[in-house]
């Protein structure tokens, strides 16, 4: 048994593009096959695609939980995990789960004020350049 785990990010709409392309492109298949695996190599370098075998714990036959690091690089938004069981090479079933992904802590705040109150975040940020610049010429001078 073998599991697959993709995110849908800035990987689906490249999928998509993909699809859309060698349907409609007239370049020789074993070319689109080697596009396809290409990008999908290049994603997974970049931690957005991810195949996991053996990832998926199943309890009781039917429940199961899949743990999967996602990267910090992924943007905010909603992912599609797409879980597969495979065995003997067919697909037994499949399972499909919205996540959502956002910002926390400080990061989430920064983000927020710069979203709700723009104006007081800009004049916060020239103000704290302002400082930091002040600040770092006096440290400069003493040394």
């Amino acid at each position: 048994m073998s599991s697959v785990i993709s995110q849908r990010s800035s990987l689906a709409f490249l999928v998509i593009m993909v699809l859309t392309f060698l349907a409609a492109s007239s370049a020789p298949t074993q070319e689109q096959d080697r596009f396809a695996r290409g990008l999908v190599e290049l994603k997974a370098r970049n931690g957005l695609y991810v195949e996991a075998p053996g990832a998926v714990e199943i309890t009781q036959g039917v429940l199961y939980r899949a743990r999967v690091t996602i990267p910090a690089r992924v943007p905010v938004g909603r992912f599609t995990a797409e879980t597969f069981l495979i065995r003997d090479g067919r697909v037994l079933a499949v399972a499909t789960r919205e996540i959502d992904i956002r910002k926390s802590g400080f990061e989430r705040f920064v983000a927020r004020s710069a979203d709700r109150q723009s104006v007081l975040y800009g004049l916060v940020a020239v103000a704290l350049s302002v400082l930091f610049g002040w600040g770092a010429g006096v440290i400069a001078r003493r040394f």
